[in-house]
């Protein structure tokens, strides 16, 4: 699902692969991702979400699944949000992280609501909770996401949340 890029009162989500064309770009990006993607802000995410070796692979990787988007607040790079066609045109899956010195600003609320803003509907949002992720759970129920009690895996708790026209 390309998403065109959206500001929300204090955040501006926009597509990565501008940065990731221009090589100066590029290199303060991976500058940054090296020092932010550390244990405690990957630990919930999925395995696959580690920083284990070059950050270069860890980009490569993403772009390769997803589409990824920069967040920034006054022209600084705080996150990423992180968009997976799970169905074509009907669902996306999506997983974001922040820089652990922004988190309890209320940015991940904010970028959620901006999101279902910029959706095209129709569409189905989809999120995984690892159940070790209270904040996270709430995020989503404050910006209007159900969980599905049937979709429950091991650790895991599915949230949903429908964009209509």
């Amino acid at each position: 699902m390309p998403l065109s890029d959206f500001t929300t009162p204090r955040l501006k989500v926009s597509h990565w692969d501008a940065l990731l064309a221009d090589p100066i770009a590029r290199g303060a990006l991976l500058r940054y991702l090296s020092r932010i993607l550390s244990n405690d802000v990957t630990r919930e995410l999925p395995p696959s979400f580690a920083l284990i070796g070059d950050v270069a692979d860890w980009v490569a990787a993403r772009q390769s699944e997803s589409d990824v988007y920069v967040i920034n607040v006054d022209d600084q790079l705080v996150g990423l949000l992180i968009l997976f066609d799970d169905e074509p045109n009907t669902a996306i899956h999506l997983g974001y992280l922040f820089a652990q010195s922004t988190w309890g600003q209320g940015y991940a609320t904010e970028l959620l609501h901006g999101l279902v803003a910029a959706a095209k509907p129709p569409v189905t949002l989809l999120a995984g909770v690892a159940t070790t992720n209270p904040a996270s759970a709430h995020v989503l129920r404050k910006a209007g996401f159900t969980l599905e009690t049937k979709q429950k895996e091991q650790g895991m708790l599915s949230f949903s949340r429908k964009v209509e026209a």
